[in-house]
């Protein structure tokens, strides 16, 4: 199966807000930077929520193309 890119695009961009998520909570929780990671991870998370639901009506409207057979 091939992906479209609109699908490679969308994963790559719901990793990096995870990777987001993941520093600024670290970042909150350790007490290594002010209020702001926290307001940080609050938009990251958001925007990850954004993401996946798109992600799913994509899927869901966008089938994966099958591998050409040589």
């Amino acid at each position: 199966m091939t992906y479209a890119p609109i699908h490679i695009a969308a994963h790559w961009r719901t990793a990096l807000a995870l990777v987001l998520m993941i520093g600024t909570g670290l970042a909150y929780s350790y007490d290594l930077a002010d209020g702001w990671s926290m307001t940080l991870h609050q938009i990251a998370g958001q925007a990850l929520i954004s993401l996946i639901a798109a992600r799913l009506i994509a899927r869901i409207i966008v089938k994966p193309r099958a591998k050409p057979t040589d």
